[in-house]
């Protein structure tokens, strides 16, 4: 998940990849079809793009399919909670943690809806950006959210990189992505998006506020 962009919004990143992906849960992938996409378990659902959703960025939709698929398979494990699920799609399994899910423990749905990638060629394989949006239990209107992946490829297959990046890699790819004004474009969309959301129901306010807290709390314990 993120660490190294806008303080401004980290909630929404942190809380908050056919060329537009979409699932509710997904569907568990049946036996079958080739090995690289047995690695993965869901299988996306194409939808057609709303033109009143709001995302504007200069930045390209991803065109590659098991990228899009491991990121609906990734959001997917993180919502039900289970290490299992998340740990053949990440570099590091022995790294995943409870906490890893602790932002989606109530989560209803998780509607992955768009994934960009930047363009040209980085020290990774990709670096994408999925725009998701989060139903809660309990709570009316779902949560726009956005998340920045380094994804990279080891044979025919890729995974979400959950362990430390090296540091040559990580200064590289970050240059280029405080140089890309489509990254902070997609930012201020979905960050618009959110407080529109946050607006439009008092519940969801209320919720995200006391989440925040809570986070907060937790952060102060482990200092």
């Amino acid at each position: 998940m993120l660490s190294f962009l806008k303080k401004a919004t980290c909630f929404l990143l942190v809380f908050s990849i056919l060329l537009l992906t979409a699932c509710n849960d997904g569907e568990i992938k049946k036996e079958g079809g080739n090995d690289s996409k047995k690695h993965y378990y869901i299988t996306p659902t194409p939808f057609t793009e709303k033109k009143d959703d709001g995302i504007n960025t200069g930045l390209k939709l991803c065109d590659v399919e098991m990228v899009r698929l491991l990121a609906a398979s990734y959001f997917a494990a993180l919502k039900s909670g289970d290490a299992d699920k998340l740990s053949p799609l990440v570099t590091d399994p022995d790294s995943i943690k409870e906490g890893m899910f602790a932002h989606f423990k109530n989560a209803e749905s998780i509607n992955v809806r768009h994934v960009y990638q930047l363009d040209g060629q980085t020290p990774l394989d990709y670096v994408i950006y999925v725009y998701y949006e989060v139903k809660f239990k309990d709570i009316e209107t779902a949560v726009p959210s956005l998340d920045e992946l380094f994804v990279t490829r080891k044979e025919d297959k890729y995974y979400v990189m959950n362990g430390p990046v090296p540091a040559i890699a990580y200064n590289n790819v970050l240059g280029k992505i405080n140089a890309e004004a489509g990254v902070k474009e997609l930012i201020e969309s979905v960050n618009r998006l959110f407080e529109k959301a946050l607006d439009s129901d008092e519940a969801l306010r209320a919720y995200i506020e006391g989440s925040r807290d809570e986070n907060s709390s937790l952060s102060d314990d482990n200092l």
